[in-house]
């Protein structure tokens, strides 16, 4: 497996950081003045609500698959039982979540 360049990831990070401040600034000021301050409101309570929700279907399931990803990263028969072993513990996790987020709901 060939080592991917520092100086790429930088770049890509930087990309990913500048969209993810920038989006922001460029939408909410058309959502502020679409929803009004009782709409951004309600948007922000039902945002704080799933957000618990996305924290419990995740558990850390990242930080897991990059230590061990990071174990056994040369080996690909190995690595690829763990990326199928990882998907179904996040598939797990996520439908569990939807059916106690739906029971909630109701």
């Amino acid at each position: 497996m060939e080592q991917k360049s520092l100086k790429r990831n930088y770049i890509l990070n930087l990309i990913r950081t500048f969209c993810s401040l920038s989006f922001p600034l460029i939408t909410f000021a058309y959502a502020s003045k679409t929803l009004s301050v009782d709409g951004i409101g309600k948007v922000d309570f039902s945002k704080s609500v799933v957000s618990y929700f996305v924290l419990f279907a995740s558990l850390g399931i990242s930080t897991y698959g990059i230590r061990e990803g990071a174990k056994i990263r040369n080996d690909r028969k190995k690595f690829s039982c763990l990326v199928k072993e990882i998907f179904t513990i996040n598939l797990i996790t996520t439908i569990l979540a939807y059916i106690v987020f739906f029971m909630v709901l109701f």
